[in-house]
């Protein structure tokens, strides 16, 4: 990470979340299920294999709700993403539907970090686009 710093017009971050997909806020992932996919509570949603988790409460949710799911996911050009309950398809669910509904709330939150150096609150997100800003 210190070699990239070093060049010119670079920025690196080590993230503090396992994945992208562990950046996804569940009050989201509700909102857009009508309340149907619920991750559950002992998921470490920093660390953890959220897009797994998030297979497991799609399947329960399709299995309890059958074809009134009411979700309905599309990707970056409206088209649809099939719902289906392996890690990829989980994964393609969260990073081009739920993370761009999520809302700047919801966004700042999962950004959210305690400085272990000085114990102060920071933003990871919040950091990135000021990195991105000043390359800019």
């Amino acid at each position: 990470m210190a070699e990239i710093n070093r060049r010119q017009n670079c920025t690196a971050f080590l993230t503090h979340k396992r994945t992208i997909e562990n950046y996804v806020h569940t009050d989201a992932v509700l909102r857009l299920s009508q309340n149907r996919i619920v991750i559950g509570a002992n998921v470490d949603l920093d660390y953890g294999d959220v897009a797994s988790a998030f297979g497991v409460a799609l399947g329960a949710a399709k299995a309890a709700h059958g074809g009134n799911l009411g979700f309905a996911p599309d990707d970056h050009s409206g088209n649809p993403l099939p719902l289906g309950t392996g890690p990829s398809k989980s994964k393609k669910i969260i990073t081009a539907y739920v993370m761009r509904h999520m809302t700047a709330d919801e966004i700042l939150a999962r950004g959210a970090y305690i400085d272990p150096n000085t114990g102060e609150q920071r933003n990871e997100v919040m950091e990135w686009l000021a990195a991105i800003r000043a390359h800019l």
